[in-house]
C-alpha cells in the first residue's frame, strides 16, 4: 500500500513521476486540385503543456478538407497522453 501524502505547489510535477510535456505530430495529404502546381499539404497538431494545462496550437500553410468531421478527427488523434 502507497502511503498517500499531500503535494505542495513546488513539487507538484516531481511526485508524478514521468510527464508528457508536449507532443508533436505532422499529418501529410496530396494536393486538392489537379493543376500541376498545387503542393502537398502539411498540417502540424501541438500539444504544450506550460504549466496549467495542456492547450493545442495548429499551424498549416495550407489544409483542405471536405467535412470539418476530418480535422476534428486529426485534432483527436493528436490527444495523446
Amino acid at each position: 500500500m502507497k502511503n498517500k501524502t499531500k503535494e505542495s505547489n513546488n513539487d507538484k510535477h516531481e511526485n508524478k513521476g514521468i510527464q508528457l510535456s508536449e507532443a508533436k505530430l505532422t499529418y501529410y495529404q496530396e494536393q486538392d486540385s489537379c493543376y500541376d502546381n498545387d503542393s502537398p499539404q502539411y498540417i502540424t497538431i501541438e500539444k504544450i503543456d506550460a504549466g496549467a494545462g495542456f492547450y493545442y496550437v495548429i499551424n498549416t500553410e495550407r489544409w483542405a478538407f471536405d467535412n470539418i468531421d476530418e480535422l476534428i478527427e486529426l485534432i483527436k488523434r493528436s490527444d495523446v497522453r
